[in-house]
């Protein structure tokens, strides 16, 4: 093979390579969703948990501001 078949071949594998990625990494990203929802399901009910914001805490509700 000589040079100039070499590079064309690189050039084609480069870019299947830049359009095959995004489909990829979107691929990948609904697997790891897939599996977040099939854990959560396993979970019992009433477990869910409630994470803050580092740094944040619950606002404060007086008490005239509760529902009566």
């Amino acid at each position: 093979m000589n040079t100039q078949t070499v590079l064309d071949w690189f050039t084609v594998l480069l870019v299947l390579a830049l359009l095959a990625a995004p489909a990829l990494a979107g691929h990948r990203q609904e697997r790891r969703i897939d599996r977040q929802l099939a854990r959560a399901a396993r979970r019992p009910a009433g477990s869910a948990r409630v994470h803050l914001l580092a740094g944040r805490r619950a606002p404060d509700r007086s008490a005239h501001s509760r529902a009566a």
